[in-house]
């Protein structure tokens, strides 16, 4: 599975802590040998899932789009565990556009 960083998600790690990129990329390395059985599926639209994967310390969830038919991978955010049902509430209501939109470049 190819694992790819949207461009705001590139921008935000650039400011986060080192063992704050460390777990983002245990997390990748996680994707890319467990693939969908990494994550909570939150939503599903057509060919493309929403989902997470939890750490509880610190309690941070790295979000992620994954193109089924493509075997894609997108990471669209990483957002503390007390912002999680605002970035949720967020990616699912503009799910199918933010899916449509990040295929569409990769």
């Amino acid at each position: 599975m190819h694992v790819l960083p949207t461009e705001e998600f590139k921008r935000k790690v650039k400011r986060l802590k080192k063992d704050h990129k460390e777990l983002i990329l245990k997390d990748v390395r996680k994707l890319r040998t467990q693939r969908m059985n990494a994550i909570k599926i939150l939503r599903v639209v057509g060919p493309y899932v929403l989902g997470e994967i939890k750490h509880k310390k610190p309690p941070y969830r790295l979000y992620v789009v994954i193109d089924q038919e493509a075997d894609t991978c997108a990471v669209v955010e990483w957002a503390h565990k007390k912002e999680q049902q605002e970035v949720i509430d967020k990616l699912q209501r503009d799910a199918e556009k933010i899916m449509k939109e990040l295929f569409r470049s990769f």
